[in-house]
């Protein structure tokens, strides 16, 4: 998202950076001001009446570079604009089930379309219909192949623990993880889903 922002911002054009809910927006608007030290707008339902009317003047006025906005501020006046860029695409929140009733997602396409403005949906679990549509080649794939691989992931039966002998809560490669994780000097992080109780009894025999 970054290098596509600084590509816009050395071609004179400005960026709308839209998010599917509040956190996010500030979030990300707090990441771009501190990696690009530049002034962000940052509009979504917290704002006030009067902070929304100070944003739609400084837009107007094309006084902002880069704006991140909720679906609120979606269709504000953006002066020469380069890049619509928007985040988690398969949320459920651009889609607007009252009166008028429309799907975020087809109208910046459509507007993008019109405008020649570049129109970029990120998702880590795209929508199934958005993927379709780019296996069809009607949306371009970029595939970010930097992105870490994703880490080991072992199911234990605990019931083969059980046969085994071992009649604790922990696995024996689990510990063994815990041994070598301590050994080297770091810490581990054990997540249990219930809290102070059990929720299923096991016979050993």
């Amino acid at each position: 998202m970054l290098s596509l922002i600084n590509e816009q911002l050395s071609e004179e054009k400005n960026v709308v950076v839209l998010c599917a809910d509040i956190l996010s927006s500030v979030k990300y608007a707090s990441l771009i001001r501190k990696r690009l030290g530049i002034s962000v707008a940052c509009i979504n339902s917290v704002i006030s009446s009067g902070e929304y009317l100070d944003y739609y003047t400084e837009i107007l006025n094309n006084n902002y570079k880069v704006i991140v906005t909720t679906p609120k501020g979606a269709f504000l006046p953006y002066q020469n604009v380069g890049l619509y860029f928007m985040m988690d695409e398969e949320s459920d929140n651009y889609y607007n089930d009252q009166s008028p009733r429309y799907d975020l997602k087809k109208v910046l396409y459509f507007l993008s379309y019109h405008t020649k403005t570049k129109f970029v949906m990120e998702s880590i679990t795209p929508a199934v219909s958005d993927y379709c549509f780019a296996l069809k080649g009607i949306y371009k794939i970029v595939d970010n192949s930097n992105v870490e691989k994703s880490p080991n992931v072992e199911v234990i039966n605990m019931i083969d623990e059980l046969k085994k002998g071992n009649n604790t809560y922990l696995s024996a490669k689990l510990k063994n993880a815990l041994k070598t994780t301590k050994e080297k000097g770091l810490q581990s992080l054990l997540i249990v889903n219930n809290k102070s109780y059990s929720n299923y009894c096991l016979c050993p025999s």
